[in-house]
């Protein structure tokens, strides 16, 4: 798919090909996409064949957009050139009035219209009447004309003979046809006559001899009406995993660029790494699909190698890679899948109505506040195409409206009747990262882990949960006084001589989904990209520092031990989180909770203290001065290459106190330091707080 923005370069080519594959300009949206199709079918018709009796695999090597600013304002343009040309085309069509009609135009179009159709026995439409019915269809409304024909079907449908339907005269005349050279060709094979010959009458023929007739006519088509019976006595004979189709989609490489600029000097190409044009560079590989079709149900598994995005915008930035996994000593072919997730409807082994399992591994994630300020410019709308804007962020809308009523609605007709859904998730959640400098190799970080997410599902056996059911419905048990948060929530009222049910059978009603949060944590740590290592030395200390304060026998060092000290550079203290929700298999028991959520709150240790609070005070100020240094609002047309390479500088905040270095380690000045971040920056018109 090609955009040309610089339309001056049609006029210089001597050559459309050239034009079209002059590296020195990069015009592609969609670069050359290559791929295949395997195809393969299995000529064993045994109901035993363990392998697929169809597979289909096919894939693409590398698939991608490239995208500059100036393509991405053009299609801009683009679409608000058509937008307004709809908007004329509505406009005017808002202008024609079209007629409602009266009963003697109704009465003339419907016998005009009727002869349209297989009424056989009225007359084809003269020329001046087909005229006279195009004039009425151009003055009606199409509502009117749609009544006027239903109209027209309905007293045909009446007219016809019973099992007749109705159709165009176009439609009956070629049906017609149809059964005329069928009547033919059954003659002609039976020995009747020619095809042509139709009024010659048909000789008397016994069954033995038609018969006889209907093996020859087999033989030559070399058909066997037993191998029918076979195939259908064996398609039954199948077994659940008996493998209809197995599709498998592979694809390499997906990747997503951006450029500055469309324009590439001819002595760089646009894949070099020092190319100064390209802004942002996202790449996944190894993407598969692999959809299996069972008799007995479908199972779809897909896979992720890995994933990143890479900073081409910011200069001498020590974290290129913003979104990265984790490096592995591994080789790579034995690296395990970034993301696996696999579904089942229903399960082979019928645990389940539907079965889904999903792996993600940890991966990284960095705050740049420079380009994520350069990205919103980037797909910042020009003034002009406001309008078209509007229409499609009102699609966008409305679809969105769209989907979270069907959500909503799935949801409720999930509750109204039992689904078993057996869930496994195993999610190593993202680690966001936010450097205080970008070039510096020991800056300060601020890391919030979230730790990692699982999700099982406990499934209850039928024949223990009727018996249970039973209990509740038929004998009138109520809920055990356990499962109550107060008296007055008991469904069954306060009746102390009603039987209840034990906590186990009641338990027995309910699947039950356990979702574990495990590690979650935020906190401090100095060494740059090599964050990890520093908090790893970080813990260390800290685990020295509390043994040597437990060795004191004061108490006040102990509450020391505990309190500050034990945690310098933690803010919140990794935690874990259990919740357990609780599904009715029985939605109609209304004595029964349909959901029911059980959980613990853990405990959260918060560690603050002065230091800290300066700390995360100073990442906060870089993050607001980097959006400041990363935005580019301007004129599109006049902008200043030069600036804008001024403004991506990494260097997010200068240090004005006179301290010269890292301000949270100088050990002159520190009361004018600690003035200067506690005020931060204060209006010239604010004279009283100055």
């Amino acid at each position: 798919v090609y955009l040309n923005t610089l339309s001056r370069r049609l006029d210089d080519a001597k050559h459309l090909s050239g034009y079209f594959t002059d590296n020195s300009y990069y015009f592609h949206l969609v670069p050359p996409v290559s791929g295949y199709v395997r195809l393969k079918l299995h000529t064993d018709r045994s109901p035993q064949l363990k392998q697929p009796k169809v597979d289909v695999d096919c894939g693409l090597h590398a698939f991608g957009v490239s995208l500059a600013e100036p393509q991405y304002q053009s299609l801009l343009e683009m679409l608000d050139v058509i937008s307004r040309g709809q908007a004329k085309v509505n406009k005017i069509s808002g202008k024609i009035k079209f007629k409602d009609g009266d009963q003697k135009t109704k009465e003339a179009y419907v016998k005009l219209y009727k002869r349209t159709l297989n009424a056989a026995w009225l007359p084809d439409l003269s020329e001046d009447e087909k005229k006279e019915k195009i004039d009425i269809e151009r003055k009606l409304s199409f509502e009117t004309l749609a009544r006027y024909r239903a109209s027209a079907i309905a007293e045909l449908r009446h007219q016809l003979k019973e099992g007749e339907d109705v159709m165009t005269r176009e439609d009956m005349e070629k049906q017609r046809a149809k059964q005329k050279s069928y009547t033919g060709s059954i003659s002609y094979y039976l020995g009747w006559g020619s095809k042509n010959d139709q009024t010659q009458q048909a000789p008397q023929i016994t069954e033995s001899e038609l018969e006889k007739k209907r093996e020859e006519i087999y033989k030559q088509m070399n058909y066997n009406p037993e191998d029918e019976l076979l195939a259908e006595e064996q398609r039954k004979a199948r077994p659940d995993d008996y493998i209809k189709l197995k599709l498998g989609f592979q694809m390499e490489r997906l990747f997503l660029e951006l450029f500055t600029d469309l324009e590439v000097p001819k002595e760089k190409s646009s894949n070099d790494e020092s190319y100064q044009g390209k802004l942002l560079y996202m790449e996944a590989f190894g993407s598969s699909v692999e959809t299996i079709s069972y008799v007995g149900g479908l199972t779809c598994e897909l896979k992720l190698q890995s994933f990143r995005i890479k900073d081409h915008y910011t200069k001498g930035t020590l974290y290129q890679s913003i979104v990265s996994q984790e490096d592995s000593k591994i080789s790579k072919s034995d690296q395990p899948p970034l993301l696996r997730a696999k579904f089942e409807v229903p399960p082979l082994d019928k645990s389940a109505d539907t079965k889904v399992d999903l792996k993600l591994l940890e991966s990284t994630i960095i705050v740049n506040p420079i380009l994520l300020a350069r990205l919103q410019d980037f797909f910042a709308p020009p003034k002009e195409t406001s309008d078209s804007m509007k229409l499609v962020s009102g699609w966008s809308a409305r679809q969105a409206k769209y989907l979270s009523e069907a959500t909503t609605a799935s949801l409720s007709q999930s509750m109204e009747a039992h689904f078993s859904l057996q869930v496994s998730l195993d999610v190593s959640a993202p680690a966001i990262v936010v450097p205080y400098d970008l070039c510096a190799e020991d800056s300060l970080v601020l890391v919030i882990d979230f730790g990692q997410f699982k999700l099982d599902t406990e499934l209850q056996d039928k024949s223990k949960v009727s018996e249970a059911l039973k209990k509740i419905e038929e004998q009138g048990y109520t809920i055990p006084k356990e499962k109550l948060l107060t008296q007055s929530s008991h469904p069954g009222g306060t009746d102390e001589n009603r039987s209840m049910v034990s906590v186990k059978e009641y338990d027995e009603c309910y699947d039950c989904y356990n979702i574990i949060g495990a590690k979650f944590e935020v906190f401090l740590t100095n060494g740059g990209p090599r964050w990890r290592q520093s908090r790893a030395g970080d813990l260390e200390l800290e685990k020295r520092a509390r043994s040597n304060y437990l060795t004191k026998e004061t108490k006040l060092n102990q509450n020391l031990a505990q309190d500050e000290n034990a945690s310098p550079s933690t803010l919140i203290s990794p935690f874990d989180l259990n919740v357990k929700i609780f599904k009715t298999v029985a939605p109609a028991v209304t004595s029964l909770p349909r959901v029911r959520v059980e959980g613990e709150l853990p405990r959260i240790g918060v560690s603050i203290s002065p230091s800290k609070f300066k700390k995360v005070m100073l990442i906060l100020q870089a993050l607001s001065e980097g959006s400041k240094r990363g935005s580019n609002k301007r004129n599109r047309k006049k902008r200043s290459t030069k600036k804008m390479e001024a403004n991506n500088t990494s260097t997010l905040v200068h240090d004005t106190s006179g301290l010269k270095g890292n301000i949270l380690d100088a050990k002159e000045n520190q009361t004018y330091a600690d003035l200067k971040h506690a005020l931060g920056v204060l209006p010239e018109s604010d004279t009283e707080a100055k």
